[in-house]
């Protein structure tokens, strides 16, 4: 079992996603390229300080015209369905 977990990070100007492996991103959008490798606590200040949002994808693969589930990740860092 994997333990790569994809977010989506949405900013007002973009929406992008980074997919951790073993809290630390393994992968990102080129938007946020600048966060390759960092830790997920190091992820979330940055977040948290430019005041954007993050939400876990549970789930990629889904039908036409619904959307992935999400969990919204709250300032302390934990998810909330």
């Amino acid at each position: 079992m994997s333990d790569e977990k994809l977010v989506r990070i949405i900013a007002p100007h973009f929406v992008a996603g980074v997919v951790f492996v073993s809290r630390r991103v393994v992968r990102c959008a080129p938007i946020v390229g600048y966060m390759h490798g960092w830790s997920a606590e190091r992820v979330h200040g940055y977040i948290v300080g430019k005041q954007w949002e993050a939400h876990r994808v549970t789930s990629s693969l889904r039908p036409a015209g619904t959307h992935a589930h999400e969990r919204t990740v709250d300032r302390e860092g934990d998810c909330a369905d």
